[in-house]
């Protein structure tokens, strides 16, 4: 096999792919998508239009590759987070508020794909909105099964609502504080949807 620079060609394409998964982080997050063209793609990831395309169909595909990655980022600092507040016998809802507010003021930019642009009807973005819904709610669920409280529902219908329940409020209030439309401390926050959680999670359809 052919290197060139000490890489293989497998390794030269996860690099430009690595490379322009970066660049779509860097201008969905700031420019937004409606705002990022292909040539603001190539220009940051300083590579040309034949390396997009190897890679990605289109700007759309770019974006949902990114989404993913950064909805994998998110649960397993999330995960993380719960596997070591259930060891200290912590409220695993409220440690999941308070790892999702680290990760947001960590690297606002990221923040801002998954839970503002993500959640924008672009036409061309079909599906977005529900993949950041549904890994928000499995990030509850499993707080909610985690939770040491003899009151959680067994049914695992239940669950799940509960999940959606709190996914789609936690979206909602993520996207309006990034936005500065609520114009309240980040903790606070926080705090208050750790306190939705630990009684939402509870919650069974038998009343």
């Amino acid at each position: 096999m052919r290197t060139y620079r000490g890489q293989s060609p497998e390794e030269r394409r996860l690099d430009r792919r690595a490379r322009l998964i970066e660049a779509g982080i860097q201008l969905f997050g700031t420019r937004g998508f409606a705002a990022t063209r292909l040539r603001d793609v190539c220009y940051v990831s300083g590579l040309t239009e034949r390396y997009v395309y190897e890679q990605f169909a289109d700007l759309a595909a770019l974006f949902d590759t990114v989404l993913d990655v950064l909805v994998a980022e998110l649960a397993e600092h999330g995960a993380a987070a719960m596997r070591d507040a259930y060891d200290r016998r912590e409220p695993t809802a409220r440690v999941g508020a308070r790892a999702l507010l680290s990760w947001t003021e960590a690297d606002p930019v990221r923040a801002r794909v998954v839970f503002v642009e993500a959640l924008v009807a672009h036409p061309e973005l079909q599906g977005t909105r529900v993949k950041v819904i549904d890994g928000a709610a499995a990030f509850f669920e499993i707080a909610a099964t985690m939770q040491r409280k003899t009151e959680l529902p067994a049914d695992a219908l239940d669950r799940r609502l509960n999940g959606l329940a709190m996914a789609g409020a936690t979206a909602e209030v993520m996207r309006a504080w990034l936005d500065a439309a609520l114009d309240v401390p980040a903790e606070q926050a926080m705090a208050q949807l750790a306190a939705i959680a630990i009684e939402s999670i509870a919650v069974t359809s038998g009343g």
